[in-house]
């Protein structure tokens, strides 16, 4: 990543946002690599049908995050206008009344998924008949998960005024901690053959764990009486006020992220559900990289907007979404190049028959998500969330028609094309609206040699996705194409001056790690 700008700023300046950007990488990573090792182990143990049960269970807890109404994020943005203005009073006052909200909230989203759980469990999961024991499970899970919607929001709203502080080393240590350990308990469930109903049991423990952790560690990063509950009405109003369109795409990003894991069990049946759930879980891991970047923007961005520093948004948006073009990229060719030997390894023939396609499908859809974050991400910290808002709500009707009409006809490949062209097309309008509004310049991307680069990551992955991937040729050139891809990259769309800093900061990080 090129670092033409230069700030000293402790909460916006380029040092602290790659420096950061390295501790939500490894804050991530972690947890991912342990659940890569888990989900194996895990689908061999519960089997193919109780791991349909536990997947679309925890897909169901990220669902109604909807129940945040905005929240989360609106807190981080405020919080990070605060810190600007040096208003550190306010800060207390805005978790404490974000919080008691979505308190209230997530106990009212839990009673209403409790109500429906003996419907969810024999409709939406579609369950056969005859496999009460299995109905009777998914039905208790549902009602565990109900117990951790409102604490799950709480912990969100914690975590994220310490980003907005910049304190990523706190919330990655704390994420760590509990993700790992989270992965660890389905693990240790699986094994011992336990109700799936026990790992959410334990997993409300931890969470409950984790937010006092977060709690704990406000009290000591921000001034101020902490311990005495300071709800404001004037505060939550101006909240709202920002937070109604954050609410909008709130309500309805859950559904359009995880809409189409909602409708497989009407779509393909309840028998080829794990075949789409394992290869999204893996590709899906393929965000860690956009979601530490935008992570770290976002508050520095909106520190950046209250100061109206715009030029400096569009250079480090800019930067940043080169590097993450260069990135997902030539992970993604990897991916794509390497899918059916990688689904035979690690979950057998049966998956490398019915996954592979799938798999590779979705890894082209979530590299075109990725880079979609930067945009979404300066939109939103400009304080305009009613446009990220307003293309949720144009394209949640076309995403059900596609979901719809290609999984009838191409099942799990049509499925996962539909949740492909739908992040297309959300990034096709962020990017439209970003170059519209001069929120990211034609010139830092001319200057950046952002589109030569993007042109070679496109030939890059329709190479590796053209390639068989089975027969011993085709797994050379999958090796060899992304490496002689990287040298080209490498000297044809990064200026001298990026190249140097490249060099500068892995010199960084090695020692960083001899240490």
């Amino acid at each position: 990543m090129s670092m033409e700008v230069h700030s000293d700023d402790h909460l916006a300046g380029v040092g602290v946002i790659v420096k950061n950007t390295f501790l939500n990488l490894i804050g991530r990573g972690l947890p991912i690599i342990v659940g890569l090792i888990a989900i194996p182990i895990t689908v061999r143990w519960l089997g193919e049908a109780r791991y349909g049960v536990f997947s679309l269970s925890w897909e169901l807890l990220a669902l109604f995050f909807v129940f945040d109404l905005g929240l989360g994020r609106t807190a981080t943005q405020f919080t990070a206008r605060a810190l600007a203005r040096a208003d550190h009073a306010a800060i207390p006052r805005i978790i404490w009344s974000t919080v008691s909200v979505q308190f209230f909230f997530g106990a009212l989203g839990g009673l209403l998924v409790a109500a429906v759980a003996p419907i969810a469990a024999t409709q939406w999961f579609q369950i056969p008949p005859e496999q009460i024991a299995l109905i009777q499970e998914a039905r208790w899970c549902i009602y565990a998960l109900a117990a951790n919607i409102a604490i799950s929001l709480i912990e969100y709203s914690l975590s994220g005024a310490l980003e907005a502080r910049q304190r990523f080393d706190i919330v990655n240590l704390i994420r760590v901690v509990f993700s790992v350990a989270g992965s660890l308990v389905i693990i240790l469930v699986a094994g011992m053959d336990w109700n799936l109903v026990v790992f959410f049991i334990i997993n409300f423990v931890l969470r409950i764990l984790s937010s006092l952790s977060f709690f704990i560690a406000c009290t000591r990063v921000f001034p101020g009486d902490w311990f005495k509950p300071r709800f404001s009405w004037s505060t939550l109003r101006e909240l709202f006020n920002y937070g109604k369109w954050v609410a909008v795409s709130s309500i309805l990003n859950p559904f359009l992220v995880y809409f189409d894991r909602i409708c497989l069990p009407i779509l393909v049946g309840f028998d080829l559900v794990a075949f789409y759930m394992v290869p999204y879980q893996v590709a899906e891991r393929l965000l860690i990289i956009p979601a530490t970047l935008s992570t770290t923007l976002f508050p520095a961005l909106s520190v950046l907007d209250g100061r109206g520093d715009h030029n400096v948004i569009s250079h480090l948006s800019t930067q940043s979404l080169k590097f993450l073009i260069a990135a997902m990229g030539l992970i993604a060719a990897v991916f794509i190049g390497f899918a059916h030997p990688l689904m035979l390894l690690l979950f057998g023939v049966e998956y490398g028959e019915h996954s592979t396609l799938v798999f590779r499908i979705l890894c082209i859809g979530f590299s075109v998500n990725a880079i979609a974050f930067i945009p979404y991400a300066v939109i939103q910290a400009c304080g305009r969330p009613d446009i990220t808002a307003k293309f949720h709500l144009i394209e949640f009707p076309i995403h059900m028609l596609l979901l719809f009409s290609l999984g009838w006809i191409w099942s799990l490949a049509g499925v996962a094309l539909a949740w492909s062209l739908r992040v297309s097309l959300d990034a096709a309008l962020l990017f439209a609206y970003t170059f519209h509004k001069n929120l990211l310049h034609r010139d830092h991307l001319r200057e950046h040699k952002v589109l030569r680069l993007l042109y070679m990551v496109v030939a890059v992955n329709a190479a590796a996705f053209l390639l068989d991937g089975v027969h011993l040729t085709a797994l050379v050139v999958a090796t060899i194409l992304p490496i002689l891809s990287a040298l080209l990259i490498y000297w044809l769309c990064f200026t001298p001056q990026e190249r140097s800093r490249v060099w500068v900061y892995l010199r960084k990080i090695r020692a960083k790690f001899a240490t």
